[in-house]
């Protein structure tokens, strides 16, 4: 009966280490970079402060892409990973920050009020320079390239 015991537990414990000792990284899997979470004292000190400029002005020499979404949002958890696909992607060329609406809920600014927008997943892409408000793109449900082509259609207007 010892030795029957024995047996299994060591089965069990040789059983474990293999699962735990294989490389689960898929190679065909995209590079994923998460993205930045930042608040509100980061936000006021990178993008704007509504206590210095009561009209929304953006004197960065660099693209923003906020990411509005909250951890219990199951729309958010799947676009997450396709976000952090595009943030290796694009690289230097643009920064993406992840801004959880329920750890800044009460703030000011009253970030859905000023973005336009009234469900998450949104973002908004911040261009240099930027004198006017920009206005939230609701994400939830779309693919990759739908994601890419709104990004990059942001990008390229007004340049």
């Amino acid at each position: 009966m010892k030795r029957r015991i024995t047996l299994t537990l060591a089965f069990l414990i040789g059983l474990t280490t293999i699962c735990f000792a294989q490389d689960n990284t898929d190679e065909n899997a995209p590079a994923r970079k998460k993205l930045e979470e930042i608040g509100k004292p980061t936000f006021r000190q990178t993008i704007w402060n509504p206590n210095k400029n009561k009209k929304f002005t953006y004197t960065g020499s660099k693209i923003i892409l906020l990411d509005f979404g909250a951890k219990w949002c199951k729309p958010c958890k799947k676009t997450t990973p396709i976000l952090e696909e595009l943030n290796a992607e694009y690289g230097d060329t643009i920064q993406m920050y992840s801004i959880d609406i329920d750890n800044e809920a009460n703030s000011q600014p009253d970030y859905p009020k000023v973005f336009r927008f009234e469900n998450i997943p949104a973002i908004v892409v911040i261009k240099p320079n930027m004198k006017k408000t920009p206005v939230a793109y609701r994400i939830g449900g779309k693919t990759k390239e739908e994601i890419r082509e709104l990004i990059d259609a942001l990008i390229a207007e007004n340049k």
